[in-house]
């Protein structure tokens, strides 16, 4: 699924041979977890990864993947890098919120206007400054940030306009910002890992979940949910994470050939997020999933609001870095 598009989209190195044979580091055997299920653009990065890191090194640098989160939950993997019991993670900036509060402005509701607004971002000096800060405060070196994609909600009650979630009970990520952006909009927000979203949606412990949509369907949400109504509320990227400790502690040479792979893998899933994103939808309407176009004014209206719940400006740069962000849009 998503690995073929992948691997159709993008050529092989074009001289791998050589790259390998220009690696004479020592030999280094890292572990990557990350949360996805099979088919996932989560998978798809991190096995990407791993095929560029074996070319790269000549087979002397491998990496063994944890998915479908065999190392816990996104708090855990986040933990995990920060003290160093397991040396690279898949997960989104916004997930390190609780020792990285700036994190919280680039998960703000309707903030990017579509992937040219992100991609305009993700590429600006801004970025790198925070990513470095990042790497400075937390122990969390971002490698390389990849689109996952824009939220929408799937679930068992209709809703087609902001005032129709009062009263839900709504999944939410393990991430702050996510509880206060939906309670703020009257949701009954519980905050699940997401390995139980599928029997919580299917026992009616709660009446619905958001996400991106590639990634509800390598969860097969949608086979215990009745409507997907598209909100694009939230945009998500994830990053291709290591222990910035354990990347000090590689070889040079070792370490460049880890930032690349990690840096090509990330640009490469770039290219693919929109068509997966479209497949998900048609395979929604195709298990009987009604699909709805919300009435988008009723959402934006209210993010004032929203915003002045997760007091963006009580964290230090954050109206300078949400300004920022608002001033690169097409």
């Amino acid at each position: 699924m998503l690995v073929s598009s992948l691997t159709g989209a993008v050529s092989v190195l074009a001289d791998s041979t050589a790259e390998a044979a220009a690696y004479e580091g020592p030999e280094y055997s890292l572990q990557l977890g990350h949360i996805g299920a099979e088919g996932s653009i989560e998978d798809t990065v991190a096995n990407r990864f791993t095929e560029l890191v074996s070319e790269k090194s000549g087979g002397k640098i491998d990496v063994t993947i944890y998915g479908n989160s065999q190392m816990g939950g996104l708090n855990d993997l986040v933990d995990a890098l920060r003290y160093n019991t397991l040396d690279m993670a898949i997960f989104a900036m916004g997930n390190a919120e609780s020792y990285f509060p700036k994190s919280t402005v680039i998960a703000l509701p309707y903030l990017f206007s579509g992937y040219d607004h992100v991609e305009a971002f993700y590429e600006s000096d801004a970025y790198a400054a925070l990513r470095d800060e990042l790497a400075e405060t937390t122990n969390l070196r971002e490698l390389g940030a990849f689109h996952v994609g824009f939220r929408v909600i799937l679930g068992n009650k209709k809703i087609e306009k902001a005032e129709d979630l009062k009263g839900i009970t709504m999944r939410v990520p393990e991430a702050p910002a996510f509880v206060t952006t939906f309670g703020a909009l009257g949701c009954n927000t519980i905050a699940l890992p997401a390995s139980e979203v599928y029997q919580a949606l299917q026992t009616g412990l709660i009446e619905a979940t958001e996400a991106a949509p590639t990634y509800m369907l390598s969860m097969n949400y949608q086979e215990v949910s009745k409507y997907c109504s598209v909100t694009n509320h939230i945009y998500t990227g994830n990053g291709l994470y290591i222990s910035q400790s354990k990347l000090d502690s590689l070889d040079p040479a070792a370490a460049e050939v880890v930032k690349e792979a990690a840096e090509q893998a990330s640009k490469e899933a770039w290219a693919i997020v929109a068509d997966e994103t479209d497949a998900a939808m048609k395979a929604f309407e195709d298990s009987g999933v009604e699909v709805i176009d919300v009435d988008l004014e009723s959402f934006t209206s209210v993010m004032t609001d929203v915003w002045t719940a997760l007091k963006v400006d009580d964290i230090e740069g954050g109206r300078e870095l949400l300004e920022t962000i608002q001033g690169m849009k097409p």
